[in-house]
Formats: structure tokens, C-alpha cells, sequence
């Protein structure tokens, strides 16, 4: 089936759309992050109505909402070329420049969410832990057996998880916020105006 090229500027416009609505949904998970951080005290962090527990759901939005990030600047990359009503008017090298500062910015992002996203999935079967877990000498070696388990945990705004054998961490504040926000305007100014969500 032909695809048709009013098809490739549809996807140039919902991937700006997308830019938009996920720098606003890290905002907004960067807010309930903030608060339920701020009043965790002495309490079980088992407890599905714990400020830890609420502060986890906002993290793993966070870090999604970063992931999902890049997809988006993927899919204007590839469709603006090919859309004949941008093809020739928008400017490229600021999305591929885009493309370069989020490497810049979020090297860690795919593997900080496939962490988050399939934890469960690393301790289904027997010799899975090893890609999941850290051995206790900080080797981290997938040959052998983990020697402790380690999973997510948090250290101020950063969010740190195991995936593959290694650690790798993401950052939830306003500097990230920020970094995203850098990343977007580079978006706008490759069409010379903002879209409206």
C-alpha cells in the first residue's frame, strides 16, 4: 500500500504535538514528585498509600516521559523530509541538533526505563538476576551469579536502577525540565512557531 504524503505531515504534526504535551507531562510529574518527596518521613514504603509509593509512580512517569521524549524527536526527524509542505521550509539541522543535545543531555534514558519497565520481568526465571542485579564487589559482570541483588532506588532527585548488569540513573528536577525544554525550542525554531495543545 502507498503511503500517501499528506500521511508523513500528519506525523510531523502529531510528533510536535507529542514534543509539547510530554514537556508538560514531565512538569506535572516533576511537581508530584517534588511533593510526595518533601513529606516522606518514617513510614513503609510497602504502603500503597505512602508518600514513597506515590513519589515512585511520579518517577517511573518522569522517566517514561523522557523516553517517550526522544521517540517523538525521532519521528519529526524522519517525516519532515518527507512532507512536502516541510520538506523545503523547516529546518532540519535544528532537529537533528535536537537529536544530538538530547543524547547529550539523557545518554541513560532507554536504559533507566527499560529498568523501571521490566523489573519483574528480571527475576522471573532463574540466571534472569544476573541482568538485573550488581554483584557486591561493584563488578558488574554478568558471568556469575549477582552476590546482592539491587534494584531502584532514590538519592535526592535522582532515580537510580539496575538493568543489564549495570547501574544507571536519572535525574527528576528542574534542570532536567529545563534540558527539555532547550531541546524542544529547537524544535520551534526549526518551524518558526510553537503548536498550540
Amino acid at each position: 500500500m502507498e503511503i500517501e504524503p499528506s500521511e508523513y505531515c500528519f506525523c510531523v504534526i502529531a510528533a510536535r504535538e507529542s514534543l509539547k504535551r510530554l514537556e508538560n507531562n514531565f512538569y506535572s510529574a516533576l511537581i508530584l514528585f517534588n511533593h510526595f518527596r518533601s513529606k516522606m518521613g518514617l513510614e513503609m514504603p510497602t504502603d500503597p498509600t505512602s508518600n514513597y509509593q506515590f513519589s515512585e509512580v511520579a518517577a517511573r512517569d518522569a522517566i517514561s516521559t523522557v523516553y517517550y521524549f526522544r521517540s517523538s524527536l525521532t519521528q519529526l526527524a524522519k517525516n519532515v523530509p518527507l512532507c512536502p509542505d516541510t520538506q523545503n521550509t523547516v529546518k532540519l539541522n535544528l532537529i537533528y541538533e535536537a537529536q544530538e543535545l538530547y543524547n547529550e543531555y539523557f545518554p541513560e534514558a532507554a536504559s533507566v526505563r527499560h529498568g523501571i519497565a521490566h523489573a519483574s520481568q528480571g527475576m522471573a526465571k532463574p540466571g534472569q538476576s544476573r541482568k538485573t542485579s550488581l554483584n557486591d564487589d561493584g563488578d558488574s559482570s554478568v558471568d556469575e551469579g549477582p552476590k546482592v541483588i539491587k534494584r531502584s532506588g532514590f538519592h535526592g532527585s535522582v532515580v537510580t536502577v539496575t538493568f543489564q548488569g549495570k547501574e544507571w540513573s536519572a535525574d527528576i528536577s528542574e534542570e532536567s525540565l529545563k534540558k527539555l525544554q532547550e531541546i524542544r525550542q529547537l524544535t520551534v525554531d526549526a518551524f518558526d512557531f510553537d503548536v498550540n495543545v
